[in-house]
């Protein structure tokens, strides 16, 4: 549990929050947080480049994308508790048998 709430904060100070403390009032954190989007940028414009044929400009939508992520990470551990296991494909596999393959 632990890891999944570290994964969606992780992701979310990445990916989102530069999005938003652009718009600070204070000029260190805007600076920062233009640096942080441009770095992003030129490593989607790259990695987009080199494995699709999509515009680069998506990377314009990596907040609402990341928020997304964030969402169905969230979706996912929740209904794993509730369920008591993971389902897929019609099977629900039980913490026990799953910790069982894992050793």
């Amino acid at each position: 549990m632990l890891l999944v709430v570290f994964a969606m904060i992780g992701i979310f100070c990445s990916s989102v929050l530069p999005f938003i403390t652009i718009f600070s009032a204070s000029p260190p954190i805007r600076i920062v947080s233009l640096l942080i989007i441009l770095f992003i940028g030129i490593t989607y414009f790259k990695v987009i480049k080199q494995m699709t044929n999509e515009s680069s400009l998506l990377f314009l939508a990596l907040p609402v994308t990341a928020l997304l992520f964030i969402y169905s990470i969230g979706r996912a551990t929740f209904l794993t508790f509730k369920r008591g296991g993971i389902e897929w494909r019609g099977t629900v596999y039980s913490y026990k048998e799953l910790k069982q393959k894992r050793k």
